[in-house]
């Protein structure tokens, strides 16, 4: 005989941990929303807005992955029918194991690649510039001084009474002003190369400054995507324990351990409320959620921060409904 089961471990914290992500993804995704308040990634992610949007799609994905489960009625069955075979349920026990594996595999993905777009992040929180200013005011007094020094040798114009000393006094105030003018120009190139450093240092200082608020919420979406891969290894280990137990049983006809059956139930139950979620709640967010990248905040009807919040709030609050719902025998 094989060992007695282990209580169930499962619970709503799967659901739970579900819109976790979905929440964290929103929180991260409202920020940057819009052309104003995107963040510049090195490498081949680009801007955090345009890595967001696929990460969206394949978060979708990962939700979209579960299938329905031939176990129990296998169990229900093998317990009922003569002649029915251990094999036909390990084997359903076997593509549901499956199935749970492909899911960890997707979310898997979903970890490697927020923990890609927070190590990005950290980047270019780190890449602010000291925004030197008292070097531009330096510049743009040079500047002021120099046409100040061009207008005065341009307004003082020789006087000269002997003709034979006119042309060498003209020709002494041609060369001082084409040298104040020269002067001037060089100021000029001096202050405008100034004032684009000051520009772009203040540009980089915004984006870092954009890019460490993004930081955070970041690391709340590696969290909450962890913390679904947890649940998930759970749910295959459970999975994986239910086909040990009946790998363990032997015969054409086996008699099914009514906390075998009772185990089953729990996770199929759980497996079928995740997927009611899913439709009812999370598929519908997260389609929000890339509309919110791509919308210009404050645009009417364009999804908000805000908006995607209240939807996840009310998509854990149905949690207990709909595990009542698919629960109920």
């Amino acid at each position: 005989m094989p060992p007695p089961l282990s209580p169930p471990q499962l619970s709503q914290s799967l659901l739970e941990s579900l819109v976790a992500v979905v929440d964290t993804l929103g929180k991260v995704a409202a920020p940057v929303a819009g052309p104003e308040g995107d963040v510049e990634l090195k490498g081949s992610q680009g801007s955090l807005q345009k890595a967001l949007d696929p990460f969206t799609k394949n978060l979708g994905d990962a939700l979209d992955r579960s299938s329905a489960t031939a176990l129990g009625k296998a169990l229900a069955k093998a317990g009922t029918t003569p002649g029915a075979t251990q094999a036909s349920v390990t084997s359903a026990a076997t593509d549901w194991q499956d199935s749970v594996k492909e899911v960890v595999k997707e979310w898997n993905k979903l970890f490697k690649n927020a923990t890609e777009l927070l190590s990005d992040c950290k980047v270019a929180a780190a890449m602010s510039s000291p925004v030197d200013t008292k070097d531009l005011q330096e510049k743009v007094d040079r500047w002021l001084n120099s046409v100040d020094n061009l207008i005065t040798e341009t307004w003082q114009l020789p006087w000269v009474t002997d003709e034979e000393k006119e042309a060498a006094a003209l020709e002494k105030y041609k060369d001082k002003v084409r040298t104040a003018k020269k002067n001037t120009l060089v100021a000029l190139q001096a202050m405008e190369e100034a004032v684009r450093a000051t520009s772009q240092a203040k540009a980089a200082t915004k984006a870092a400054e954009r890019a460490k608020k993004a930081v955070e919420p970041l690391k709340a979406l590696v969290d909450a995507c962890a913390e679904v891969i947890k649940m998930f290894q759970e749910l295959s280990c459970t999975v994986g324990d239910i086909k040990a137990t009946l790998e363990g049983t032997k015969g054409e006809s086996p008699s099914v351990p009514k906390d075998l059956v009772a185990k089953v139930a729990q996770a199929e139950r759980l497996w079928r409320a995740s997927d009611e979620l899913v439709n009812c709640h999370l598929d519908d967010i997260t389609g929000d959620i890339r509309d919110l990248l791509w919308s210009d905040p404050g645009s009417p009807g364009a999804p908000t921060g805000q908006m995607v919040a209240r939807k996840c709030r009310k998509a854990k609050e149905a949690i207990p409904g709909l595990l009542k719902k698919v629960m109920s025998p």
